[in-house]
């Protein structure tokens, strides 16, 4: 069977750090991040990043592959990392921490393709319901999903099937 139009295959990059919040280097957004105040991302396209901006994931992606890590949280809290397109407050996290503790970890996310947050992440801190405290955010892109080979392969498989009954319908119609 051909992979459907919602699937999609991972594509590794060299790690690339997106978002620094950190005084002084401040990639991406300002920080830091405030508890329970979101924020979007972009990751698609031209972006700032560490070294200057540039194209780290293609527009059109379907999902980003991400080393996420707090740096010195005034309190424990967790980070919820959830599509741009995400409604209402962040309920899940992606990574938990404790006061002062540096605690990365992997997280892979979707991505609206479409629309205004197309490309983007939302990225919430929360220091478990209490407003107030903060924390600044590291965020390192390695890796992105997208679904355009797919796309091609069933493109592909589609127009040999056609060009398969067009040759069985002449072979059938050549021996009448």
């Amino acid at each position: 069977a051909a992979p459907g139009p919602a699937e999609s295959t991972i594509v590794s990059v060299t790690p690339e750090r997106i978002l620094d919040t950190r005084n002084g280097n401040d990639v991406g957004l300002a920080g830091p991040f405030v508890s329970a105040v979101a924020q979007k991302l972009q990751v698609t396209g031209s972006i700032p990043t560490a070294t200057g901006a540039k194209t780290v994931v293609p527009t059109g992606a379907t999902g980003v592959l991400l080393n996420v890590t707090p740096v010195s949280p005034t309190t424990a809290g967790f980070i919820s990392i959830r599509p741009g397109d995400a409604a209402g407050a962040a309920t899940t996290s992606s990574l938990n921490f404790t006061a002062g503790g540096i605690s990365p970890n992997s997280v892979q996310v979707a991505m609206p393709t479409a629309g205004a947050n197309a490309g983007k992440i939302d990225i919430t801190f929360d220091a478990y319901g209490v407003a107030g405290p903060t924390t600044d955010v590291l965020i390192d892109v390695v890796g992105y999903t997208t679904n355009t080979g797919l796309q091609e392969l069933v493109a592909d498989v589609a127009a040999k099937a056609n060009a398969a009954d067009v040759n069985a319908g002449l072979a059938l119609k050549a021996n009448t």
